[in-house]
């Protein structure tokens, strides 16, 4: 037994004499897991002290610092810090080393796709890709071209676009689908910031409006089409109970198949504006439920609060409305005339 005992002790020995670690929780802890660890404590000013220490003693340095940096200056918001955080992004983007920063790197090429439009983008990702220097200068210039005050330190663009990205953490969180732990909105949010008008809703039916509507469409439908209003005269002739009965029977089966096909979706409408069309609209920016991954995203339309099922005719099933199916009507073309109506009191 002491004969174990000695080798186990002479094997320790030996790894300690040759500089190799025993464990490891024995390995130094570079400069950005050692900030990491004190912010976990709550000593914030400890870790920003321990990364800007790494950024003043090394000229290649961990670019993850330098972006873990800013975010945490701008969440805090730090007034104070913010020309260092601006000087310490520069040099995450120009002087990073190593795969982290480079990992690093490109994951900020896809927190500025929001602000840089895709041509920027793809071209971006092609350097990074490539390992182009390129596209380290390419970044920096384009925040030095978007400095408000180049002859002051801090970049205020550069500030306002991280306290952006702090913002819609905090405020869009109905799912996490974007590089900011985010919903969408807070893709336009980072690009545009906050809207000039919000509008928000749960798109509903109810019976006291689809009735009506429905019968105010079956009217018009009979007064402009000559097969119908002829059908319709001819019942009145022979004493049947006439239109009253037949658009009856109909509304009763469009409104079935309609609710079949609704699926109360939530919206979210943001104005900006200074954002306008030719003719000088606002545009609106639609955000709503994807009605197949429930998930809260930005919408072409309200086109697509509608199942796609609802755009075919033969959603109508064997119900006694063929004349509307032979016309091209669909339960889609009917919710989304109810959408945009129940819409129009927001925006025309």
């Amino acid at each position: 037994m002491a004969r174990y005992c000695i080798l186990i002790i002479a094997g320790l020995l030996t790894f300690t004499t040759l500089g190799l670690p025993l464990s490891a929780e024995a390995q130094p802890q570079s400069p950005y897991q050692r900030g990491l660890e004190q912010l976990y404590r709550g000593q914030v000013e400890d870790a920003l002290s321990t990364w800007e220490e790494s950024y003043e003693d090394s000229e290649r340095v961990d670019s993850r610092i330098g972006f873990e940096y800013i975010r945490i200056i701008t969440e805090r918001e730090f007034d104070d810090h913010f020309e260092t955080a601006t000087e310490m992004y520069y040099k995450a983007v120009m002087n990073g080393s190593g795969v982290n920063s480079r990992i690093a790197l490109r994951q900020e090429i896809e927190r500025l796709k929001a602000i840089v439009g895709d041509g920027i983008y793809r071209q971006w990702t092609e350097w990074w890709e490539a390992q182009n220097n390129e596209l380290r200068t390419d970044i920096r210039g384009y925040w030095i071209q978007l400095d408000p005050t180049p002859s002051r330190t801090v970049n205020e663009r550069l500030i306002e676009h991280w306290q952006r990205i702090a913002e819609s953490r905090n405020r869009f969180t109905k799912n996490n689908s974007t590089i900011y732990g985010t919903d969408e909105r807070a893709m336009i949010y980072v690009r545009y910031g906050e809207p000039d008008r919000v509008q928000t809703g749960i798109l509903t039916l109810q019976d006291l409006n689809v009735k009506p509507w429905l019968e105010r469409q079956i009217v018009l439908r009979e007064d402009h089409t000559g097969d119908d209003v002829e059908a319709r005269q001819s019942r009145d002739r022979m004493g049947e109970s006439g239109s009253g009965a037949y658009s009856a029977m109909q509304t009763d089966a469009l409104e079935y198949v309609i609710y079949d096909n609704h699926r109360y979706p939530e919206y979210e409408i943001w104005f900006y504006d200074d954002i306008t069309t030719t003719g000088n609209e606002p545009v609106p920016y639609i955000f709503g439920t994807n009605i197949r991954t429930d998930q809260f995203e930005l919408r072409s339309g309200i086109e697509e609060f509608i199942p796609e099922r609802a755009y075919n005719v033969d959603a109508f099933g064997e119900r006694e409305i063929t004349d509307f199916t032979r016309s091209g009507l669909t339960p889609a073309l009917m919710l989304q005339m109810l959408y945009y109506e129940q819409l129009s009191t927001i925006d025309p």
